[in-house]
């Protein structure tokens, strides 16, 4: 079976663990320092985090993706990304975005300190 475009399993699953690992690490940081925060504190720490895990989640995406559109064996796609770049890139991202799962799993995490 052909995989759709040129998503390698190999590199999607090593993207998809360094997303956990990013997730865990934020839920870790907002524990350790929940113990130190007043509650009002703890939110602001609790937004900012939660926009520099958004951030690092698309970086991840674009290493992801730098690796990947490096070996691209499907001559469709290797037209497609070479016509319209960013709305190439931008069909992938839409095609494997996981980042609310990964925010979710961050807010899981850390709801109980709230």
């Amino acid at each position: 079976m052909e995989q759709p475009l040129f998503i390698f399993h190999e590199a999607y699953e090593k993207y998809r663990l360094k997303n956990h690992v990013i997730v865990n690490n934020y839920i870790s940081l907002i524990k350790k320092e929940s113990e130190t925060l007043s509650k009002n504190d703890l939110l602001e720490l609790i937004k900012i985090k939660k926009d520099n895990l958004i951030k690092e989640l698309l970086d991840s995406f674009n290493v992801f993706y730098d690796e990947c559109s490096e070996n691209i064996t499907n001559e469709r796609a290797k037209e497609a990304q070479k016509e319209k770049p960013l709305l190439f890139k931008k069909y992938i991202r839409d095609f494997i975005n996981e980042d609310e799962y990964y925010v979710s799993l961050f807010e899981k995490g850390i709801n109980h300190l709230l």
